[in-house]
């Protein structure tokens, strides 16, 4: 076994799997695509409520349901010229999608 740090409890197999599994569980940068055609061809657009994804190819629209990219909790967007970025209440910003 390495060397520890002095004062650093050695890190066990168990708590890098759950990182990893938590990672893979909620990707980063996720595409968004058509519920209707499977098309990759989306923009977000504003909805009476909320944002909506609408399909560029079949001109479907559906309500989106945000997930922060970092921790996969319930998130809200912020508009930004075309970017959107999604804001958690867990403190985390990030980019979510840009309109094409």
């Amino acid at each position: 076994m390495p060397d520890q740090p002095p004062g650093e409890a050695p890190t066990t197999g168990v708590v890098r799997r759950s990182q990893e599994q938590r990672a893979q569980a909620h990707p980063a940068a996720t595409p968004l695509r058509c519920r209707h055609c499977d098309s990759p061809d989306v923009e977000i657009t504003p909805g009476k409520y909320a944002y909506a994804l609408h399909c560029r190819a079949c001109h479907g629209s559906a309500p989106l349901k945000v997930r922060c990219p970092a921790c996969g909790a319930d998130a809200k967007l912020e508009r930004d010229g075309a970017r959107f970025l999604a804001h958690c209440r867990a403190g985390h910003r990030q980019l979510y999608f840009t309109n094409p």
